[in-house]
């Protein structure tokens, strides 16, 4: 997706809520984590800021049930 940061954070935020909650009904419990690549050279590409913006909106999640 493109456009500004938010909207570009939508998919993989909206990712991280399907797993989770595919995560809450399995037999076992089970760790959920998330791989990221900091930052990209290319122009446009992904920035240190954000990345840090995704990291604190993926931080905001796991501290939700």
């Amino acid at each position: 997706m493109g456009g500004d940061l938010i909207k570009r954070m939508t998919f993989p935020l909206a990712v991280v809520d399907s797993v989770k909650n595919a995560a809450a009904r399995a037999a076992r419990p089970f760790m959920v984590g998330y791989r990221i690549s900091p930052e990209e050279m290319e122009n446009p590409g992904i920035s240190m800021d954000d990345t840090m913006q995704l990291v604190k909106a993926l931080a905001a999640k796991s501290k939700r049930p």
